[in-house]
C-alpha cells in the first residue's frame, strides 16, 4: 500500500473518530479461474474465471472446456494442479485411473494415464496431492484402499495402497494440515459421516468427531489455521482437535455439497451435486464461515452434473493472483484503524 494512500486512510481515520461512527466491516477482492469437473457427460473439465469485489459483487467468465472422455478422459471427479508443473492437472477418473491433463490449452491429449489397480480393486473419486508435493492421493466415496500414485521418477503411474482399518474401514475424503498431518472424512455422497485422522504409512483411522453432516469433501484452511468440511448442505469449521468452530447451514436451498476449496484468504467455492449451483462464501472478516455477516453468493449458471473443484491455496493448488488487500472497499466508513489492523485468526467467540 503507497504512502498517499495510507495518508488519505489516516485523515479519514481521524475524522471519523470525531463522529464515533460504528465499526465497519471489512473484506478483501479476490480474481483468478475456478477449475470443476461434471460427474458425466463428453465434457468433463473446465474453468471460468472470477472477479470479487470484496463488498457485493461475484461474477463469473465465460466456461471454457478444458478436457473431454473424446480427449482421452476415462471419467472425471476429483481434481487438482499437479504439484510438480502446475501447468498440468491430476484427474480422479471415477475408475481405477488417474489422468494429467494440460491446465491451459482445451482439448489436448490426455498426456498419460496411471492405473490404481495394484491387486485390489480401487476407484479414484477425491483427489489430493500429498504432503511432500511429489505424489497424489486417490479415494473412493467411500474406499477401503487409499491410492497414492507417484508424480516424479520413474514416471507418472507407479502406485501403491494401503487398507483402512481403526476407527473407520474406509474413507472418503483426505486433507494435510500445515505440518503434514492426515485428516479424513468418510460420507458417502451427500453427507453425513465421522471426521478424523489417518496415519497414511499404516492406514490407521482415530475419530475425532462422529456424525457430521458436512464430512464428505474437506480441506485444510491456512488463513484460520482450521479443516473445512463440505458436505449434505452444510459448510462446517473445525479445528484440528476435532473442536466445532463454525457452521454454515444451508438447508432449504436444494444444496447438496460435493467437495469444495479455500483460497487461504478468507474465501471459498464449493460445488454442489443437486443441480448447476456454485456456492462462493467470504468470511475474511468474520474468520468464521457461519457468521451472520459474511457474504454469499450462490450461482447457477453452472452445469447440471457439476461435481468437484481444484484447490485454491495449499499444495495442488495454483492460486490467483491477489489484489492488494481491498481494505479500503468498506461497508461502512467508521472504526477504519481498528478493521485494519484486526485481520485475525479466527475468534471462536
Amino acid at each position: 500500500m503507497n504512502r498517499k494512500l495510507l495518508g488519505m486512510i489516516s485523515a479519514l481515520v481521524a475524522g471519523l473518530s470525531l463522529v464515533g461512527a460504528a465499526p465497519a466491516v471489512f473484506a478483501d477482492s479476490t480474481t483468478g479461474d475456478i477449475f470443476y469437473t461434471t460427474f458425466s457427460g463428453t465434457d468433463r473439465v473446465f474453468k471460468r474465471s472470477y472477479s470479487y469485489d470484496g463488498a457485493l459483487t461475484l461474477t463469473y467468465g465465460p466456461q471454457i472446456t478444458i478436457s473431454s472422455t473424446t480427449d482421452g478422459l476415462g471419467g472425471a471427479d476429483g481434481l487438482i494442479f499437479d504439484p510438480t508443473n502446475t501447468n498440468f492437472l491430476i484427474v480422479g477418473g471415477q475408475n481405477n485411473d488417474f489422468y494429467r491433463v494440460d491446465a491451459n490449452t482445451p482439448h489436448v491429449a490426455v498426456l498419460d494415464s496411471g492405473d490404481a489397480s495394484v491387486g485390489v480393486s480401487a476407484n479414484i473419486f477425491h483427489v489430493v496431492a500429498d504432503s511432500s508435493g511429489t505424489a497424489a492421493w486417490g479415494t473412493d466415496i467411500p474406499g477401503a484402499n487409499p491410492v497414492k500414485i507417484a508424480l516424479t521418477g520413474a514416471g507418472f503411474g507407479a502406485s501403491s495402497l494401503i487398507t483402512v482399518s481403526g476407527a473407520e474401514i474406509a474413507i472418503t475424503g483426505i486433507a494435510f494440515d500445515g505440518a503434514g498431518k492426515a485428516y479424513y472424512t468418510n460420507a458417502p455422497a451427500p453427507g453425513g459421516g465421522d471426521f478424523g485422522t489417518i496415519d497414511l504409512s499404516t492406514g490407521a483411522t482415530a475419530l475425532l468427531v462422529p456424525g457430521l453432516p458436512a464430512a464428505h469433501g474437506i480441506q485444510f484452511d491456512p488463513f484460520t489455521g482450521d479443516l473445512i468440511l463440505f458436505g449434505d448442505s452444510h459448510i462446517t469449521q473445525l479445528t484440528t482437535a476435532g473442536g466445532l468452530v463454525s457452521d454454515l447451514d444451508l438447508s432449504g436451498m436444494g444444496l447438496t455439497f460435493d467437495q469444495g476449496t479455500v483460497d487461504g484468504n478468507g474465501h471459498l467455492f464449493v460445488a454442489s451435486n443437486s443441480g448447476s449451483k456454485m456456492t462462493f462464501l467470504d468470511y475474511s472478516s468474520s474468520s468464521l464461515v457461519g457468521a451472520g455477516g459474511n457474504f454469499l453468493d450462490i450461482n447457477s449458471t453452472f452445469p447440471a452434473t457439476l461435481d468437484d473443484v481444484a484447490p485454491l491455496s495449499g499444495k495442488g493448488s495454483r492460486p490467483p493472483v491477489i489484489p492488494e488487500p481491498a481494505s479500503m472497499l468498506l461497508f461502512g466508513l467508521g472504526g477504519i484503524g481498528t478493521g485494519l489492523v484486526n485481520r485475525r485468526k479466527h475468534s471462536k467467540a
